[in-house]
């Protein structure tokens, strides 16, 4: 059985094809590839045999789940992103940025040096799918410092990502406090999302596919929630090419999830809506 996985890890890397964008969509090996992702928690940075193995199966559990794809943090990244390019999840890699990093010239130069080694270190892997800049700014900061310098400081960024892997994708993690600023070199818009309701997904949604024009927009329900079922077939039926959702939490009776028995796997978020046609979950009469 090992020996199979291991086999199947070597098979796996040499023929991954890497995911692009194409007409406000993502697409793998020239076939749509809706982004349906999660991150992954409780994992080491050290992984010995059994550990990979064990992984491994976990990564099946998710494909099996409908997942096809993750969001790694960069410590993660370079212990993991093979292994999930053999259960076929690309994956996304967050590295996080303090404010002073992309407005003061001495801590910039230093995030970039950082930026850099990450992007030599994944350079070419399989599972790579490209980089999300987290970066949170305070209002008090964007006053301060002025959004021309703010999109200076990310594009910087982006030229490092581009400059060491022309590959790989790019995005800033999006939040209220900059969500219309336009970065050069962007490819996609990756933002992030309360629980709200379907009305106010889609004008949100709408204000999103407004600043992305031709490029995919990524969503991530930040919190469960018990209609999070509802809100992963609103985006996608709204123009979302990608959805990064949280595990669900236990029930706290079996209505609420419409299931009786409650395995690890069963509290999954795309559990129910199909690989393909992620628009709608399994039983759902809505469009």
């Amino acid at each position: 059985m090992a020996l199979a996985l291991i086999s199947q890890v070597a098979f796996e890397l040499k023929t991954r094809p890497r995911v692009d964008c194409q007409n406000k969509l993502f697409s793998r090996n020239g076939q749509s590839f809706p982004f349906k992702a999660m991150r992954l928690e409780g994992i080491a940075l050290q992984l010995d045999f059994n550990a990979k193995l064990a992984l491994l199966r976990r990564f099946e559990k998710l494909k099996a789940a409908h997942t096809t794809g993750l969001v790694l943090s960069w410590n993660q990244a370079d212990a993991i992103i093979e292994l999930a390019a053999c259960a076929g999840l690309p994956a996304l890699v967050e590295f996080d940025l303090a404010p002073k990093d992309v407005v003061d010239s001495g801590a910039m130069t230093a995030a970039l040096e950082n930026a850099e080694r990450l992007v030599r270190l994944l350079q070419g892997r399989p599972g790579l799918f490209g980089y999300v800049v987290n970066c949170q700014f305070s209002p008090e900061t964007v006053r301060a410092r002025g959004l021309r310098r703010l999109r200076r400081g990310l594009a910087a960024f982006f030229d490092t990502i581009h400059g060491g892997d022309s590959g790989a994708l790019a995005a800033v993690r999006r939040r209220a406090d900059m969500m219309a600023i336009s970065i050069p070199g962007e490819d996609f818009i990756y933002a992030d999302a309360a629980a709200l309701k379907p009305v106010e997904l889609c004008g949100y949604l709408a204000a999103l596919r407004d600043i992305a024009g031709q490029r995919p927009v990524v969503l991530e329900f930040t919190e469960p929630s018990p209609e999070q079922d509802e809100a992963v077939a609103t985006a996608f039926a709204n123009g979302a090419a990608g959805v990064v959702a949280p595990r669900l939490p236990a029930p706290e009776s079996v209505e609420w999830l419409d299931v009786r028995a409650l395995r690890p796997e069963g509290a999954m978020p795309f559990r129910r809506f199909d690989t393909n046609c992620p628009s709608a979950p399994y039983g759902s009469s809505k469009p």
